[in-house]
Parts: C-alpha cells; structure tokens; sequence
C-alpha cells in the first residue's frame, strides 16, 4: 500500500523490496495462486489458489495466519475491505463471499450468480462491493447484507478492467489506449439509494 514492496505469485508467494528488488521474503504452501492483495495497512496479504483456498498471511514472518475454505472452483480474485476487518473472494464455482478477516469461515455469499469474476473491490466507504466479470459485466452488491443492487451490461468485452479504490472508475485498455471509465451516475444512485434502505 505505501509502494515501497511488491509481492508476487509464481509457484511460491514473494515479497520484494520496490527500490532495490532485493527480495524479503517468501510465503510457503499455497502452490497455483491466481491472486493477491494487501491488507490496508500492509501488515497482511491474502492470496487466492486454484486449490480452492484462500490464505491470509503475516508480512513480517512470512506465517500463513489463517485458512478460509469454502469455494468449490479456483479462487480467481480476493480483496480486502478499507479497515481491514472483511475480504471478498470470488470463484470459478461463480460464486463471490465475504469473510470476516479473523475467523475462518465466510458470513455469506453475494447474491446472484457471477460467471468468470476477475476483478472486486470494496468502495472507500465500505458499503459497497463492485466486481467485474471476464466478459466486462459489472455488478454491485450491499457489502453489509449481499444483496445485489445492480448488474451493469458489458460496454468493453474481452478486457481486463481494473476497479478504482473508491468504486466509481472502471479503468480499460481500448485499442492503443487506456481510459477511466465512470460508472454511470444513474445507477450508483440507485445503489447508494437501496444501500440506504438496507
């Protein structure tokens, strides 16, 4: 989070120092990992396998703190909430979940059903759940009961679109370019409206 390491998956999961590229140390036994993100405050990493698992880690040591199992497909995308207390993990059993972030089971599964999830996130605020689906279509959730506040078709198929912190911007490769696309207003109103309600 603050830029200064990076962390990578092929076959073992590293972390690297951004400046110098020394390498800081290495995560053992969570083999074919398809994702991973850091916590917000930098003191954990989560990371997702085609083993169905999915492990939260310690920086520092390099320990594994907790294992979730719950998914029945390759965990293709895993995010952590803005204060750290709450994970998404989406699945090829096109299935997405919410954890609590220190107990080793999810508190529910969002609502509906989501083919090829490769991008979630968590808005800034918390109340809220965007993910992104291989073929470009959008959906947002009510992260506190996991109802789904709407599905969004695909304008941009077969990209890869990359979720902004707060949301609200759907970053795309369009030809030669990138551009931020916004979620249409019309209808975060109409999420932020039912979240609201909910």
């Amino acid at each position: 989070p603050d830029g200064n390491r990076v962390a990578s998956a092929a076959g073992e999961i590293k972390l690297w120092d951004a400046k110098s590229g020394r390498e800081i140390i290495t995560f053992k036994g969570h083999g074919a990992v398809q994702s991973l993100a850091f916590s917000p405050d930098g003191t954990r990493i989560v990371s997702g396998s085609s083993d169905h698992g999915i492990r939260i880690w310690d920086t520092a040591t390099g320990q594994a703190l907790l294992t979730l199992r719950e998914h029945d497909g390759n965990v293709t995308s895993v995010a952590f909430s803005a204060d750290g207390n709450f994970l998404v993990s989406g699945s090829g059993d096109n299935t997405v979940k919410v954890w609590d972030a220190t107990f080793d089971r999810d508190r529910f599964t969002l609502e509906g059903q989501v083919t090829g999830i490769e991008r979630l996130g968590f808005s800034s605020d918390g109340k809220r759940i965007v993910g992104i689906a291989r073929h470009a279509k959008s959906y947002v959730w009510n992260a506190k009961t996991g109802n789904l506040l709407q599905e969004m078709p695909p304008e941009i198929k077969k990209e890869k679109p990359q979720l902004s912190p707060d949301g609200r911007h759907i970053l795309v490769k369009k030809r030669l370019a990138i551009q931020l696309e916004p979620i249409p207003l019309t209808q975060l109103q109409i999420a932020q409206k039912l979240a609201r309600m909910n």
